[in-house]
């Protein structure tokens, strides 16, 4: 799963792909569980049991940029409560002060190993991400006690955050990778007041260590 919320925006620009992604994730309601919990590889996931929040997030991006790519709301209403049960199987996993812990596995896959962020930074970076689209997509269908759940949810969750993962204006967040430092701009993680900070800190690792 984790390679497709990478390439979905631009796929979704090059070529027509609305039966695709229905068939793709016709595929992966199938493998979900009773819990919620859908594999990080689907089919035949090798450990059917593996959490990867940035992964399996995917049942979520990958519809957003079909529903921005296509508009295409009965495929939003066809795939709505797998979306919504595996969230709610990720949300039972929050710990204390609504952090998850010990949810990727596959850590920060594609960037340089000195640029990635940490697991739990990207783990809750993804949870929050996900909790925010459903909520928008929960009201492109109409579902008001959705959306609000959706999105207080992610609220708590950018708040947990900020509360755990606040670096200072030097570093920004987590670790001050350009990775951690791009998840929480593009993730809208940090309050606007923060942004000019982090660009700033990012403009600063760019120009030590150069581009990904």
């Amino acid at each position: 799963l984790g390679d497709a919320p990478c390439v979905a925006e631009a796929e979704n620009l090059l070529f027509d792909l609305p039966v695709f992604w229905d068939k793709w994730f016709t595929d992966l309601a199938d493998a979900q569980g009773e819990n919620g919990f859908i594999p990080d590889i689907v089919p035949f996931g090798i450990r059917p049991d593996r959490i990867d929040v940035p992964w399996q997030s995917a049942v979520v991006l990958v519809a957003w940029e079909h529903w921005r790519a296509y508009g295409e709301i009965e495929f939003i209403r066809r795939h709505f409560a797998m979306m919504k049960r595996w969230l709610g199987f990720m949300a039972n996993r929050l710990g204390p002060g609504d952090i998850l812990e010990n949810s990727v596995f596959w850590g920060d896959w594609v960037t340089l190993p000195e640029q990635a962020a940490s697991n739990d930074f990207l783990g809750n970076a993804y949870f929050c991400r996900s909790a925010e689209l459903l909520g928008r997509l929960a009201d492109a269908l109409g579902e008001s006690s959705d959306t609000t759940a959706f999105i207080r949810l992610a609220e708590r969750s950018r708040e947990a955050i900020r509360r755990t993962f606040r670096a200072g204006p030097e570093n920004g967040y987590d670790n001050g990778t350009q990775s951690a430092l791009v998840h929480a701009l593009h993730f809208n993680l940090c309050a606007e007041d923060e942004r000019p900070a982090l660009l700033r800190a990012l403009e600063s690792n760019l120009a030590r260590h150069g581009r990904i």
